[in-house]
């Protein structure tokens, strides 16, 4: 995220451009939202997350656009909120059974199986 704010110039040295960089978008802002929706079990609280990962790609091109006058990549925009949408069904659907696992692991440790 942070070569993001590179002037174009320097993000070569990254390798932020080519035919990876929509799956670089789409597994960062994926793996944001699934490791945010994993800290709640509040729908609510995860769709309001979701939202605010999706802004913060919007935002974070908004900003590329304006202080190094970079072209405005509106599919990074697209992906990223893709990317948001999907961690956060991924985290939704598998909380339950990271939960359940913690509760097993817990009863083992304490003896309790």
């Amino acid at each position: 995220m942070f070569g993001s704010f590179l002037p174009i110039s320097k993000r070569s040295l990254l390798h932020s451009s080519g035919p990876l960089h929509p799956l670089v978008h789409l597994i960062v802002f994926g793996g944001i939202a699934l490791l945010a929706a994993w800290g709640t079990d509040s729908p609510n609280v995860r769709a309001g997350l979701c939202a605010a990962i999706a802004a913060l790609g919007c935002v974070t091109e908004l900003v590329e656009w304006r202080l190094y006058a970079n072209p405005l990549e509106y599919t990074d925009m697209v992906v990223d909120a893709i990317g948001a949408v999907v961690g956060t069904s991924v985290g939704a659907v598998t909380a339950p059974l990271l939960d359940a696992a913690r509760h097993r692991r817990g009863l083992r440790e304490t003896g309790q199986d």
